[in-house]
């Protein structure tokens, strides 16, 4: 049972590998939308609240401009050879 417990167990912090290895990514909101109160504000982007619909944290205008200006990483990393389209 040693050496199983030494493999499974191991004394170099086996367990905070594991952990590491299963925390979340941070997300990188690459899908927020504009949500309005009223319909007459439709269209006013500064009037709108900005949600990312991944992870469902909520952006005022100013800061929801930076994701949807700007690609994330994530997609910016994709070059155009890898890009299918239907």
């Amino acid at each position: 049972m040693r050496i199983l417990d030494k493999i499974l167990h191991s004394e170099t912090g086996g367990d905070a590998k594991r952990e590491a290895s299963l925390e979340e990514p941070a997300c990188p909101h690459t899908s927020v939308v504009a949500h309005w109160e009223m319909p007459g504000d439709i269209g006013r982007p500064e009037l709108a609240t900005y949600k990312c619909e991944s992870c469902g944290q909520a952006f005022s205008y100013y800061e929801a401009r930076q994701y949807m200006e700007t690609p994330p990483p994530v997609v910016a990393s994709i070059s155009d050879s890898d890009r299918r389209f239907g």
